[in-house]
């Protein structure tokens, strides 16, 4: 590999991190710069990974592969990764450069025609090379994989179409689009190839003894689910079959969010609080509590039991199903609760946890099991509900910060936490 470029020396560029643990505990305000850096450890370290992608961009395999992160490239902007690789059949690089549908999905002024104007300066002098634009779905910050609506990958899918066409005309040979989805997709087919075609490759690369090219590629993959960025597991028959019962228990469980929504909210429950249109699980607190001082909305859904969760109630295993309550801040507001000194022992006390900045109660779905009716199981969840949302709103956290955080858009659900989360 060459040891200076068009722009510089490589020394001087910043490599990417050479470990998983380094790159996700970067960049802790930008949640996007966070995942660049894992991506990049991943390119590097799992040649088969690195060389699907450079075939999906219909670029030449390599038997070398270097990333670097946020390369300075002088007046023709800075891309969030550069990788470039040599191989038999020739050298190429690849220029990413990643997109967030709130707070960055727009093209900065001349930005794509840019970059390819610098991968055309370095084509100059022999190789291949693509721009490559990777763009997320709208979809929930940590657990949208398992809550009822899921991600929205249609968000996704409109905004690499938005992207492209955005792009110059004459740019767009040279300029490749992907959602995170689909790359989450080459990482378990890279993943699978590795292992031989085998399906449940990512237990194995759990094993002590597996190749650590194999743990870094399960622990992006990982990544990528945890922050929301796309699944991987396909339908397989078993789950197929299953459908039927599926959509069975996914209309049961949106039913009995609606029913616990609308009993919570009555004017005998007391809680004082009113649904945001349009949401039968998010809701205005009232305006003197300290959720409303905060920028902060409630909500109620269904999860999969967390560590968090089964520390908190002991008859619980980790991926049961629970029903939640919580709150969460806006940005500035958790900026502010994270300053408190004495926070997460007043949730504790108050018999409630705190998981990524939100406070939560969780109930065990196991305990509706003797009530034989909706209507019977809706009461017991919504009697539980209201009294942990008193519970939330007697936390005395103190004073709202002294900027006035945005107050919550019309979106529902998680994905309207992720877009506060941001500001």
């Amino acid at each position: 590999m060459a040891e200076s470029g068009r722009y510089g020396p490589v020394e001087e560029m910043p490599r990417v991190h050479f470990s998983i643990a380094l790159a996700a505990s970067s960049n802790r305000l930008s949640r996007e710069n966070r995942v660049t850096e894992v991506l990049g450890t991943v390119l590097e370290s799992h040649l088969g990974f690195a060389n699907l992608l450079l075939t999906r961009l219909n670029l030449p395999t390599a038997d070398q592969v270097e990333v670097w992160s946020q390369v300075d490239l002088g007046s023709h902007g800075r891309p969030d990764l550069v990788l470039r690789a040599k191989g038999p059949n020739g050298s190429a690089v690849v220029f990413f450069e990643h997109k967030e549908p709130v707070g960055g999905a727009a093209w900065q002024p001349d930005q794509p025609t840019k970059y390819v104007r610098a991968l055309r300066n370095e084509l100059r002098a022999g190789g291949s090379g693509k721009l490559f634009v990777i763009a997320s779905a709208e979809q929930a910050e940590k657990r949208v994989r398992s809550r009822v609506r899921g991600s929205d990958r249609g968000s996704a899918l409109q905004l690499v179409a938005e992207l492209r066409e955005g792009t110059h005309a004459g740019d767009r040979p040279l300029t490749e689009y992907a959602t995170w989805q689909e790359v989450a997709g080459v990482a378990f087919e890279a993943g699978q190839e590795a292992a031989a075609g085998d399906r449940d490759w990512l237990a194995t690369a759990r094993k002590a003894d597996a190749p650590s090219s194999q743990r870094l590629l399960a622990e992006l993959i990982w990544y990528l689910e945890e922050e929301g960025y796309g699944m991987t597991k396909a339908l397989d028959p078993d789950a197929i079959s299953q459908a039927s019962s599926a959509f069975e228990f996914i209309e049961s469980i949106e039913q009995l969010t609606q029913d616990v929504g609308e009993r919570i909210t009555a004017r005998d429950a007391a809680t004082g609080l009113i649904r945001v249109r349009g949401a039968y699980d998010t809701f205005r607190a009232p305006s003197t509590s300290w959720v409303e001082r905060f920028g902060g909305r409630l909500y109620t859904g269904w999860d999969q039991a967390t560590e968090s969760a089964c520390a908190h109630i002991p008859s619980l295993k980790t991926g049961e199903l629970i029903f939640i309550v919580g709150a969460y801040a806006s940005s500035d507001g958790l900026r502010a609760l994270d300053r408190k000194a004495d926070w997460q022992e007043q949730a504790r006390s108050a018999g409630l946890y705190i998981e990524d900045g939100d406070i939560l109660a969780a109930y065990d779905a196991k305990a509706v099991q003797a009530l034989e009716t909706l209507d019977q199981q809706g009461g017991e969840l919504a009697r539980w509900t209201a009294d942990r949302v008193k519970a939330i709103l007697a936390l005395k956290p103190g004073r709202a910060p002294a900027k006035a955080p945005s107050k919550a858009d019309g979106k529902t659900g998680a994905s309207r936490r992720k877009h506060m989360r941001r500001g």
